[in-house]
């Protein structure tokens, strides 16, 4: 009974995300990327890194290998991918309600976490964005150790740890984050109130397993990708980590109670709680809770908090990688910890206070309900990029990185001057935008104002000196003038400073420096 419902909620939530397209980084990951649609080239996407829509190298084989395995099966038909995003998400909540379920040692309670999980409108991001499926899969399997890990160890059967370990094994080939599971085993086993020397006798074995396993991921990971953390990483400055977990934190914890202004583009940090009281406040708050949370001493709620925290950690900035500060996609994981925490307070009362029954119940019916209309009104959102970015927008009309993406997305529809618009706004709120910047130079050169262009240009350069994109252009414009001094120097400085890989493109500006050092000294002759 309890499955079907939560097959038919996914279905009913779900259901009019069909119809949307690509949207985002979907272009660039599966639209424009040969390696994902051939199955030749299941050996390359097993055992190479990533860098498709970018630098950044990635190391997720698993995730790659199924979009490889979309293509075989729906071709660039959208309605395919949006449903076997579905289908993740529906096994996810499935596999959150065994896993609660013994948790709690009751159905009640674990339906409730999995029907948060399967309706609340914060999950719409990694359902509806294909590109942010690996969210969703590596969460499945990762619940999916855990509920065979309790199996396990509930049974004594050996079958189900060898279940447990080989899904937490897909869950770090879909996504790094499924490794902190490991850890939460540990302190699963430590709320268990059993004796220290009992579960290291018993469990120990298990759970040296898993970190086996888990040494066996990075291993192949630092073997492609040259480190167990990928190359290049950066480690954020400790001031500015303290800075963007004061403001994350808080507003993560907002967008999930109240998800009302929910967008694909958050603003920075620093622009989350303007207000130092608010920022103050609401710490305060979630201090007070958490600290009422866990003098309980309920197993669930600490485990959910433990959850929760580990969780945050691989998307708190601490380590960064090129992407935002903030996204939705990753509370995906995190928030499983919040539904058991709520579910538990729930089960709580709903032991405690018998009289309150039928309240509670319609109060958590209405709840789900609201949740779910919420998530039904945004799929829309994701049609394409003109929708999600326009909606963005809405939500937050000053957001200059918001306004810059509705800009991209006019101009992959065709759209120039309402794309040049965008961008000009986005300057407007933010005069340091370098992707602003660039797109603008891009458009005047395109139509011949090669002044305007090299303005726009040279004030990236007043942003970043080593720009390598505002370098290659300046070369470009400098030579059409007839400035070779100057555009060499540019091009040298694009050769040097050059950031995205494209060994052919700094191959050809090697060899135009070298011709137009040729026509320099015949100049000068």
């Amino acid at each position: 009974m309890i499955p079907a419902l939560l097959v038919a909620a996914v279905a009913l939530t779900y259901g009019n995300a069909l119809p949307n397209g690509f949207a985002w980084d979907d272009r660039q990951i599966i639209v424009e990327n040969p390696t994902g649609h051939s199955l030749a080239n299941l050996g390359v996407v097993l055992t190479e890194c990533d860098r498709t829509g970018g630098s950044t190298p990635y190391y997720r084989p698993l995730n790659r290998a199924l979009y490889l395995l979309d293509y075989q099966l729906f071709g660039l038909g959208a309605w395919g991918y949006h449903l076997v995003s579905l289908l993740w998400h529906a096994a996810a909540a499935l596999i959150l309600f065994v896993a609660a379920r013994r948790l709690f040692r009751a159905d009640l309670p674990a339906a409730f976490a999995a029907l948060l999980l399967a309706v609340h409108p914060i999950h719409a991001e990694p359902v509806n964005f294909i590109s942010g499926r690996n969210n969703v899969i590596a969460t499945a399997f990762a619940l999916g150790a855990l509920a065979a890990y309790l199996r396990a160890r509930d049974e004594g059967r050996r079958a189900w740890c060898a279940v447990s370990l080989a899904s937490f094994f897909l869950g770090l080939l879909c996504k790094e984050p499924a490794l902190m599971l490991l850890p939460l085993l540990a302190i699963l086993e430590a709320l268990s109130g059993e004796p220290w020397r009992e579960v290291a006798r018993q469990r120990g074995p298990v759970l040296a397993a898993f970190a086996a396993v888990a040494a066996l991921y990075l291993g192949l990971r630092a073997a492609v990708l040259s480190s167990a953390l990928g190359s290049p990483v950066s480690y954020t400055r400790p001031a500015e980590v303290l800075s963007n977990v004061l403001h994350i934190v808080p507003k993560y914890a907002a967008v999930a109670l109240f998800p009302l202004q929910l967008t694909a583009v958050y603003s920075r940090p620093a622009t989350y709680f303007a207000n130092p009281l608010v920022l103050a406040l609401a710490w305060l708050l979630l201090a007070v809770a958490t600290f009422l949370l866990l003098r309980q001493k309920r197993l669930v709620t600490r485990f959910g908090v433990a959850w929760a925290v580990l969780g945050f950690l691989p998307v708190s900035t601490i380590v960064w990688f090129p992407s935002a500060e903030i996204a939705e996609r990753y509370l995906y994981q995190p928030l499983v910890g919040v539904w058991l925490v709520a579910a538990d307070q729930a089960w709580r009362l709903w032991q405690e206070r018998p009289r309150l029954r039928t309240s509670l119940a319609a109060v958590a019916a209405a709840l789900l309900v609201a949740l779910a209309a919420r998530t039904v009104a945004r799929n829309p959102d994701w049609r394409n990029d003109e929708a999600l970015f326009t909606a963005a927008v809405g939500v937050e009309p000053d957001n200059a990185d918001a306004h810059f993406a509705l800009g991209d997305a006019h101009a992959r529809a065709g759209d120039p001057e309402r794309a040049r618009a965008e961008w000009t706004r986005a300057l407007e709120l933010d005069p340091r935008n370098v992707l602003a910047l660039a797109n603008l130079g891009t458009y005047h050169a395109q139509r011949g104002d090669s002044a305007r262009a090299e303005l726009y240009f040279r004030r990236i350069l007043e942003v970043d000196e080593r720009d390598d994109v505002a370098h290659f252009n300046l070369g470009l414009l400098m030579e059409r003038a007839g400035h070779l001094d100057e555009a060499i120097a540019h091009y040298r400085s694009f050769i040097e400073h050059e950031r995205g890989g494209r060994a052919e493109l700094v191959a050809r500006v090697r060899e135009r420096v070298l011709a137009l050092e040729r026509r320099s000294d015949d100049a000068a002759r």
